[in-house]
């Protein structure tokens, strides 16, 4: 049996819900379900919308009173599935294959955990995130992520056998943004327990203002900055303000970010936001951090 597991706040993930319902039932004596865990959310016309779907075989809506955050809400739905397998899939993602299940159930015969890469489907003109995903993508194939299978790790779309996630969750010690899928993939090296990557992507079509995808850059940084003994190793960023620290470059360096960080931030969230300053932004507020 596989459990789709599908945590969400404020995403109207039905028609992602929907497409999987559709895949699964066309799979021939595929024993499946669908749990939706909503962490809190706050449009409570949504809420009512999903609740509606725990009128349909197969699916569970669960809505949680309190924010539980990214990776609790992770380890809540894995504790309420059912499957042997567990099909993790961010809210906000779709489908762009009618045989996105199909890949994920034949590559199960070999594999413990399984990671399915994504698509940046086409963004809004000038929008960081759909720059910054869609010039990630040309390193996201199934080749190119096995030749750092840990490193490449991401949790909005990978499948894990459910006695292994039980033995190895995710860390509830991360309350911001960001890396809870690093950590996840750094326990998992440890273990020496092989992940296996193959091309069944899901993809990105919705994307924030650039305003709230700097925020959540900078939390993510402050979380990088908070768990840097446990990321040596997992992080470029990391690796190069290693490589700066206590040194003229790197004195350098945060006199320009000082200088910098201001107009540099306008220009991230402008209309014509730069890749370049935006991986310049994030050293430089790593480096800030205390």
């Amino acid at each position: 049996m596989i459990s789709i597991l599908i945590p969400t706040f404020n995403d109207d993930c039905r028609g992602l819900a929907g497409s999987l319902m559709i895949q699964a039932e066309a799979i021939d004596d595929l024993e499946w379900e669908i749990i939706i865990a909503d962490d809190a959310s706050t449009n409570t016309a949504l809420v009512e919308s999903l609740s509606q779907l725990n009128k349909l075989e197969g699916f569970r809506y669960i809505r949680c009173n309190t924010n539980l955050g990214r990776s609790a809400i992770r380890n809540f739905l894995a504790q309420e599935a059912r499957g042997e397998w567990l099909l993790f899939v961010d809210a906000h993602r779709v489908m762009v294959s009618n045989d996105y299940l199909k890949t994920y159930i034949s590559a199960t015969q070999n594999a413990q955990v399984i990671c399915g890469g994504y698509q940046a489907l086409k963004g809004p003109d000038g929008n960081l995130r759909y720059l910054y995903e869609h010039e990630a993508e040309r390193n996201n194939s199934a080749s190119l992520r096995s030749k750092h299978p840990y490193q490449s790790f991401n949790a909005s779309n990978f499948m894990i056998r459910r006695d292994i996630f039980m033995q190895h969750q995710f860390d509830t010690r991360l309350h911001k943004y960001g890396y809870e899928d690093v950590l996840l993939g750094r326990e998992l090296a440890l273990a020496g327990i092989p992940i296996t990557h193959i091309d069944a992507p899901t993809g990105y079509i919705e994307y924030e203002c650039n305003a709230n995808f700097v925020e959540k850059a900078e939390e993510a940084m402050e979380t990088l900055h908070q768990f840097r003994d446990s990321l040596q190793g997992y992080s470029p960023i990391l690796t190069v303000a290693n490589r700066l620290q206590g040194n003229l470059a790197g004195a350098v360096f945060r006199k320009l970010f000082q200088w910098k960080r201001n107009a540099w931030r306008n220009n991230l969230t402008s209309r014509r936001p730069s890749l370049l300053i935006f991986k310049l932004y994030k050293l430089g507020y790593y480096m800030a951090c205390r």
